[in-house]
């Protein structure tokens, strides 16, 4: 079975490919045929946390193979990689999460998080920007 780490390898190796999206459609197919499951949340939002400004799609194969674990431990990890290094991506992500999240106790834990982007050192501003623009539709 696949882990963690191979995933990482094998994002790793693309990470130059001129055909970077086609690329990244086969690793999909190829985690979900091998079940890695959850456990390639983390490698996958390390990634995009290394290459902030690339275009993954709105919301591309990379987000729709992670929102699989909806409810499985997605959440979870987002939470941790906008905690280490929130991006223009990985917050809308978390603005998508907020959409979805119907307990209001949970939604909180999301919202607050958002705020928190807002402050975070490693956040520019186009990310503060977006963070603050997510925030008004979801405080009233």
């Amino acid at each position: 079975m696949m882990k963690k780490d191979d995933v990482a390898k094998e994002l790793a190796s693309i990470a130059n490919d001129v055909e970077l999206e086609a690329k990244v459609d086969h690793l999909v197919d190829e985690w979900a045929r091998s079940n890695v499951g959850v456990a390639a949340v983390e490698p996958i939002l390390q990634f995009m946390e290394k290459h902030p400004d690339w275009d993954y799609g709105m919301p591309g194969s990379l987000v729709h193979f992670m929102e699989n674990f909806f409810k499985a431990g997605y959440e979870e990890e987002l939470l941790r990689s906008v905690e280490r290094r929130p991006i223009m991506h990985t917050t809308w992500m978390l603005n998508r999460v907020i959409n979805g999240e119907q307990d209001k106790v949970r939604r909180q834990v999301f919202v607050d998080a958002l705020s928190s982007i807002q402050t975070h050192k490693l956040a520019n501003s186009e990310v503060v920007e977006f963070a603050k623009e997510c925030l008004e539709m979801h405080i009233p």
